[in-house]
């Protein structure tokens, strides 16, 4: 039988004696009761208490540094390591969806060679649409599989302009080879990034061959399947094996890597030749 001579009933169940007390309150604490702590043990409430104080202080320095109070969450997204792959990802995913219910959505974002000289944004914005579930999670699964490494060697930035650039292309390169088609889906960009593999292993002076019968089969296979735009393949395929090489080539030759506004530059001026490349096609 325990001796409870000297102990005091816990604050939270008085059925229990106990000898412990919090270091802060002085509340007497059962062993259900106990938090430890740095020192010691605490109540519940103490250690509410140090938590709201704490995210108090942070919230205050953080405003006082001219800073947001809470971390902007899409900022801490793009800056993971393979951030912009994942926002790319979600945002396409999101849009896709919304594509599948909503006939205003794919009006306004698929790609038609007679509205994107005077709807510029059609050249990107077909990259977000897809045809089907299936259509969708091939896509994005090759983007998970090719982006991360490309983004962690060229930067955000220029990762996302490399992605514009091979989906403006894909886009563009559907009526320069004859096609009247409305075109959806990402797939130019992802042979985009193919292209952007080889184009880095040929400057380097070797391409794994492993890697060109995979684009090969993905590129044949478009030939012979209806509903499939293989146009936008060989487009996306060509500038991003461009981009690659160029990349390459720029950094040794220069000794530094292309500045971040080169690559905006880059960005806009894509999609300025496509609207003007798709105007010279239609007349």
């Amino acid at each position: 039988m325990t001796d409870a001579r000297g102990a005091e009933p816990c604050y939270r169940h008085p059925d229990r004696p106990t000898w412990v007390l919090c270091q802060r309150c002085g509340n007497p604490l059962c062993g259900k009761c106990q938090v430890p702590a740095a020192v010691g043990v605490q109540c519940a409430e103490c250690v509410q208490r140090e938590k709201s104080w704490q995210k108090e202080v942070h919230g205050a320095t953080r405003r006082a540094q001219g800073k947001p109070a809470r971390p902007n969450r899409l900022r801490q997204l793009v800056s993971r390591p393979q951030g912009v792959t994942l926002t790319i990802i979600g945002l396409t995913v999101i849009v896709s969806l919304l594509g599948f219910f909503s006939s205003g959505i794919f009006g306004l974002f698929a790609f038609q060679a007679d509205y994107a000289v005077v709807q510029p944004w059609r050249l990107v914005t077909a990259a977000l649409l897809h045809g089907g579930i299936l259509h969708l999670a091939l896509n994005m699964l090759a983007l998970w599989m090719l982006g991360p490494a490309l983004e962690e060697r060229f930067g955000k930035l220029p990762f996302v302009t490399m992605y514009v650039v091979m989906a403006v292309a894909g886009n563009v390169a559907v009526p320069w080879l004859g096609s009247s088609s409305v075109v959806i889906g990402a797939s130019g960009a992802v042979f985009g990034l193919f292209g952007v593999y080889l184009g880095v292993q040929r400057m380097v002076g070797r391409i794994d061959p492993q890697l060109l019968i995979i684009v090969g089969i993905n590129l044949v296979y478009g030939f012979f399947v209806s509903g499939i735009a293989w146009q936008a393949h060989i487009g996306g395929l060509i500038a991003g094996f461009i981009i690659g090489f160029g990349t390459v080539w720029f950094a040794r030759n220069r000794r530094e890597r292309i500045k971040a506004p080169a690559w905006a530059a880059i960005g806009i001026a894509a999609v300025i030749i496509g609207v003007l490349w798709i105007l010279w096609v239609l007349l």
